[in-house]
């Protein structure tokens, strides 16, 4: 028995590994759940009993280790705060399975770097490396990286803080500071001989016996990696702090204002103490770099902490986003629960459930027109106007299409043009401009993530105009109705109406007017539902030519 953990109803859920000979067997675990002390039902996965199974190593564990730190070309760890975790490689006598054949095997947690995090599993008699898979979780490209190159050892800079334990009264303080989103926020602060640091010291799980403010503990603590790369020897980090009475990082604001909104949640709703389930630190780090030394347009969680970086070509900064703290966050959740191994399906579940808490549902708002359809208005819930009087006075012939974060609105008017709103949710202000001046429309949809637009034109013909504005680019596809046989399609599509894109962006989900002729019969009409799949539009020839901007419409659009 490894675990019992009790859920709010006094149910009981008691975790079992599986062993043999007193050696774990990898992966093979049960689940005992109980409810009013009475066994309810089983789950898990384990693996047949084993026969004479040889449980003895041949090398030492001290054998494998180094093998595999020779192997790898472990980089030099420095980590003089202690913020990123004990880095020091750990290693676990199990039987793993490979090729569907038992294998003695040393379990051996390593970071070749401050970043990612390996799992490697050695046999025990031989000494080969039969698996090894990376164990960080980045928000997006999730994949491998490259082999780490073993340089020569540089110091890493901190100041020299006293160290001060007992010192809680010393104390917390809030101020205010304005994150990435413009939005001037109150930060729990730390008060420290006349410094201020972004640690978070005014939670029930703070131990008021930590030493402050290098080693706290129980607290949501902000650092700033000062635009270098963990995955780099000269990684260098140090406490965001001022002598002044207001914070002036926005990326430092938002990260920790996030982190104390997910310990909030995780409390609140799940009765969740921060990320290990114990009180332990929630760490946020800043200005992260990627291992070229340009900004990162990533987020990562290493196993101890979230890193975020700045941003690239595709990405703003990373820490702005709530749903991106969630996301990683929620990856240290479920690696102090159910502990999923990050590769194959457990991986894909691992981000999966990353991904759901990560959804930042936002405000319910509603558009909605006039009983004659004219003018759009913004209302909640309760039917309270949130851009009064209305949102805008052109009368819609199409329903306005809107991205998940509310900030982009695009519809066809009463005139034929795209029209598109852009809105600002702090400011209460949109700007409306029409778009294409010279093309009349009957139909826009835009993808949630705002980087693709389906346009029906005026004309009913079975065509649909497709348009890449990440890559300013875009293609008319045509129509077509998808056969029983495997790659047969039939041109009976006379014209689409309603459309919308998949959650993913990939593909477009339409409703077509159809006819076909039958020799019995005659002519017969239907309406059909389809999906078109429009993902690989930058890998085809582009027919049309876009130079686009929504925010900033400056718009050309010629056939080529």
């Amino acid at each position: 028995m490894t675990r019992i953990d009790t859920d709010e109803f006094g149910g009981k859920h008691i975790r079992f590994d599986q062993q043999y000979n007193g050696i774990k067997i990898y992966g093979s675990e049960l689940l005992l759940h109980t409810n009013r002390d009475k066994i309810d039902y089983l789950n898990g996965r384990w693996k047949k009993s084993l026969e004479k199974f040889e449980v003895n190593p041949s090398i030492s564990e001290a054998t494998a280790l180094a093998l595999i730190s020779e192997s790898e070309k472990f980089m030099p760890l420095k980590d003089v705060m202690g913020i990123l975790g004990d880095r020091d490689p750990k290693s676990e006598l199990t039987i793993y399975y490979h090729d569907k054949k038992p294998v003695l095997t040393y379990h051996i947690t390593a970071y070749p770097d401050n970043l990612h995090r390996w799992e490697y599993f050695i046999d025990a008699h031989s000494g080969k490396l039969i698996n090894k898979y990376v164990n960080s979780c980045k928000l997006h490209n999730h994949g491998s990286f490259g082999e780490i190159i073993d340089e020569s050892q540089k110091t890493q800079t901190i100041a020299d803080e006293k160290v001060v334990k007992n010192s809680v009264l010393n104390g917390h303080i809030a101020m205010q500071g304005t994150d990435l989103l413009g939005v001037s926020r109150s930060i729990n602060s730390l008060d420290f001989n006349g410094v201020r640091y972004l640690i978070d010291v005014n939670r029930p799980m703070f131990v008021t016996t930590s030493a402050l403010p290098n080693d706290p503990d129980g607290t949501i603590w902000t650092i700033d990696a000062k635009n270098t790369s963990p995955q780099k020897d000269d990684f260098n980090y140090d406490h965001v702090k001022t002598t002044e009475t207001t914070w002036k990082s926005p990326a430092a604001v938002s990260a920790q204002y996030n982190g104390a909104k997910l310990h909030d949640y995780f409390i609140n709703v799940h009765g969740r103490n921060s990320i290990n389930g114990g009180g332990g630190n929630i760490i946020s780090l800043i200005n992260v770099a990627d291992e070229d030394g340009k900004s990162m347009g990533n987020a990562f969680w290493n196993g101890a902490a979230m890193f975020y970086g700045n941003g690239d070509g595709g990405f703003k900064e990373l820490a702005r986003g709530l749903d991106v703290a969630g996301h990683e966050m929620t990856h240290g959740v479920v690696q102090n629960t159910a502990n999923l191994e990050y590769e194959g399906e457990s991986g894909a579940l691992n981000e999966s459930f990353a991904d759901v808490f990560g959804v930042n549902p936002g405000a319910d708002l509603i558009l909605v027109s006039n009983g004659d359809q004219t003018d759009i208005y913004m209302i909640d819930p309760d039917v309270n106007l949130i851009f009064s009087p209305n949102l805008s006075i052109n009368d819609p012939i199409s329903k306005p299409s809107v991205t998940d974060d509310g900030t982009e609105i695009v519809y066809i008017a009463s005139d034929g043009k795209l029209h598109n709103i852009t809105v600002d949710y702090q400011t209460k202000k949109a700007q409306e401009q029409v778009l294409l001046e010279t093309i009349k429309f009957r139909n826009v949809v835009i993808s949630r993530d705002g980087r693709r637009l389906a346009l029906l034109r005026e004309e009913l013909t079975p065509e649909v105009t497709i348009i890449d504005l990440g890559i300013g680019k875009s293609t008319v596809n045509t129509f077509k109705n998808a056969t029983t046989a495997a790659g047969i399609s039939t041109d009976d599509v006379q014209y689409a109406d309603a459309m919308e894109f998949d959650y993913s962006g990939e593909y477009l989900m339409y409703d077509a007017y159809n006819v076909i002729n039958s020799p019995v019969a005659g002519e017969i009409s239907y309406w059909d539902i389809n999906f078109m799949k429009v993902w690989e539009i930058d890998k085809i020839t582009s027919l049309l030519v876009m130079k686009y901007c929504l925010t900033n419409c400056s718009a050309v659009y010629q056939r080529v």
